[in-house]
């Protein structure tokens, strides 16, 4: 039990979300919303886990037995192979660092059954139990009884009558589960109540507000009872700055020019993970009180950083795309250890104990458990993911042949134009990429194609029609599939190979001959940038003006979708091209 810690750290609740600030916000904790006044409860999917038990009465002889649940079909044990990579050692040994490896004779394999997750970017371990994120899913997984995943928390899902839209990072609090949605709620599990509760509420309800917070993370080193274990740190990455909510200071310090990728609290220290704005370089900051702390520095090279773990014997980063991992001293910043990991299924995400010397990692249906040789197990069964999956790393890596939709074009500078990103004004997340260009300015195809829509009797919206979206984004919580494609205003779609499709939104106008059924070549121009069904469109024709292009891999999957935003970015920069 907590004590007097968690309620210094969690003020009491209100009944509705306060008002948004005018710049980046530290929101209280605990903010219910619970005035089904103003917030009607959805009819959405119940949350999960926080069903009352269940009486079992006898049952009578005449009632039919139902039939058993199928076994699953038993799967052979997995089999670790990373034969050495002798750059990885040549590394070490230039850089005067150990060099490890995960083998068969040093780590176990816990092997799920397929489709169990696919790229998972959060893992926490409380004991004997793993909670990982994948596909905005919350999973539970018993590391000592051969069961499948259970999930526990969902996309859709309601907690204190607000509706999830996507988790993006997971932290482990004292005995509670912090999950951090791209809206840049937090949801509190307690994991012995096993409930649900709203522990920060930051939807606004007025102003359009810019941040966008990527991770989350509380220390793990303070005892239950000290106020300081419920200090939680956020990193926000279109401002780029540091925020702190659960203590009295609310402290929030500025970061370096930089794309935020992580954030690790240990104790008062607070290790932040960033990559090079304009190329693929990582570096790890200390901060303490705010103040950056210049003696620690990582002048080892990291590239595509993923993760960072701070331990009190090392920090941990995820780099090459969760080919290698690195240790780093914690009060120093040089390089301590090499891991080589398992190089032809990725690793996507790790867990490190205070310690440093448990290490457990995640990948496509897969645990790995440093120093646990013996521990073997595949599992089948499981609440299976099916359909394409947006996050899958194979199917991206086979989107080829796609170009800018706008000739010359860069990828937009800015993360929170990406796909991912929140959309505060109407309670949403971003499904595409901006470009920002002259109103009139040519859109052309991505890739050969045929045209599956074209608005070309396109009406813009009235100011009472936009204010009608506005209001019932405010009453539900969140954007509507039906309100969000009459923002995006005139439209064009072309549907690619593999049952790709790209969109084409917000467009001044609609290239003479671009119909349904119309064949297109890449190159070929469609329409013209432009601002309809944007807020900004009752301006003028020129405010705001830009492309909103987003890339379905089906109907349900858009790019970016499930994936850390920093993954995002990485895999649109491979995959549009000039």
């Amino acid at each position: 039990m907590i004590g007097i810690g968690l309620e210094m750290a969690r003020p009491t609740a209100v009944s509705t979300p306060p008002p948004p600030p005018s710049l980046p916000t530290t929101a209280v904790s605990q903010v219910l919303l619970d005035s089904t006044e103003t917030v009607p409860v959805p009819t959405l999917l119940p949350t999960r886990i926080s069903v009352s038990p269940v009486v079992v009465t006898p049952v009578p002889a005449s009632t039919p037995i139902p039939p058993l649940t199928p076994t699953p079909t038993p799967m052979p044990l997995p089999v670790l192979e990373n034969p050495i990579d002798e750059k990885f050692a040549a590394t070490a040994q230039e850089w005067f660092a150990d060099f490890l490896r995960l083998d068969a004779e040093n780590s176990g394999v816990q092997q799920y059954q397929a489709n169990n997750f696919v790229h998972p970017i959060a893992l926490e371990i409380d004991a004997d139990m793993a909670y990982l994120l994948d596909a905005g899913r919350v999973l539970a997984i018993n590391l000592e009884t051969a069961v499948p995943p259970q999930v526990l928390l969902a996309p859709d899902d309601l907690v204190e009558n607000v509706r999830v839209l996507e988790p993006v990072d997971l932290a482990l609090m004292s005995d509670f589960l912090l999950v951090l949605d791209r809206a840049g709620d937090v949801y509190l599990y307690d994991l012995a109540a096993q409930t649900w509760t709203l522990d920060r509420y930051d939807r606004p309800v007025e102003a359009s507000s810019g941040h966008y917070f990527v991770a989350i993370d509380a220390p793990n080193n303070y005892a239950a009872d000290d106020p300081a274990a419920y200090v939680r740190s956020l990193l926000e990455i279109n401002y780029q700055f540091v925020s702190q909510y659960g203590n009295e200071a609310a402290p929030l310090w500025n970061l370096p020019e930089a794309r935020g990728v992580d954030v690790s609290a240990l104790g008062d220290k607070i290790f932040v993970l960033q990559r090079e704005m304009h190329d693929a370089m990582g570096a790890v900051y200390l901060y303490q009180d705010t103040r950056h702390i210049k003696t620690f520095q990582t002048r080892f090279p990291i590239e595509n950083p993923l993760q960072l773990v701070a331990t009190e014997t090392a920090v941990f980063v995820l780099d090459q795309e969760g080919r290698r991992l690195l240790a780093f001293d914690p009060l120093s910043g040089g390089l301590l250890q090499i891991y080589q990991l398992v190089q032809e299924d990725p690793i996507s995400v790790f867990w490190a104990d205070n310690s440093g010397q448990r290490l457990i990692f995640a990948g496509r249906d897969k645990l790995y458990l440093w120093q646990q040789p013996e521990h073997l197990a595949a599992i089948p069964g499981g609440d299976l993911l099916s359909g394409v999956q947006p996050h899958d790393p194979t199917l991206l890596a086979g989107l080829t042949e796609y170009g800018v939709p706008i000739g010359g074009s860069n990828i937009t500078f800015r993360d929170f134009q990406l796909p991912g990103a929140p959309r505060h004004y109407r309670l949403g997340v971003h499904n595409g990429i901006d470009f920002y260009w002259q109103p009139g300015t040519d859109i052309i195809a991505a890739a050969d194609g045929v045209i599956v829509r074209a608005d070309v009797d396109y009406i813009p919206p009235t100011a009472a029609q936009l204010a009608a979206w506005w209001n019932e984004s405010q009453a539900l919580g969140y954007t509507s599939d039906e309100t969000l494609d009459r923002y995006l205003g005139r439209q064009v779609w072309i549907e690619h190979a593999n049952g790709v499709v790209s969109r084409h939104a917000h467009l001044r106008m609609i290239e003479p001959g671009i119909v349904v059924g119309t064949a297109v070549t890449r190159g070929q121009k469609i329409g013209e940038v432009g601002n309809s069904g944007s807020p900004a469109s009752l301006e003028s024709e020129t405010s705001d003006a830009h492309l909103h292009f987003e890339l379905w891999l089906d109907e349900n999957a858009y790019l970016g979708q499930f994936l850390r935003p920093i993954e995002t970015r990485m895999w649109i920069e491979r995959i549009l091209s000039n």
